[in-house]
């Protein structure tokens, strides 16, 4: 399986705040132990503390990745505080390709078919 994204692909990646991350998305993070940022789909989210219960205490987030050729996991969880952002989008030469996850593709996938339908007057 080939990775979606590919080196020397140039990725633009939207600022997100941790607890509007989901799972499917690929988030972009940094490590200390790596000179560049890294690119891996979320699996897993994990959220500690906050809650109603703690009155103004922020609830710390890690999240589980792993990169699109492998099917381990990574062998550290991704901190909120190594967070860049979400993907948005990458160019891979001339070509641009948005970032979908799977309910967004479903969700896409089922209104243009209602308005094909609706076009041929069989839908409401």
């Amino acid at each position: 399986m080939s990775p979606l994204i590919r080196p020397g692909d140039v990725v633009v990646v939207e600022p997100v705040s941790p607890p509007a991350v989901r799972r499917g998305d690929i988030i972009a993070f940094t490590r200390p132990d790596l000179s560049a940022p890294v690119a891996h789909k979320v699996v897993r989210i994990v959220r500690k503390g906050g809650g109603a219960g703690k009155a103004g205490a922020a609830a710390e987030y890690s999240f589980d990745t792993r990169s699109q050729v492998s099917t381990e996991l990574d062998l550290q969880p991704v901190r909120g505080d190594q967070l860049i952002g979400r993907v948005a989008l990458w160019r891979r030469g001339d070509r641009t390709f948005p970032y979908m996850t799977r309910r967004d593709r479903w969700a896409t996938g089922w209104y243009h078919l209602r308005e094909t339908v609706a076009r041929w007057g069989r839908f409401g």
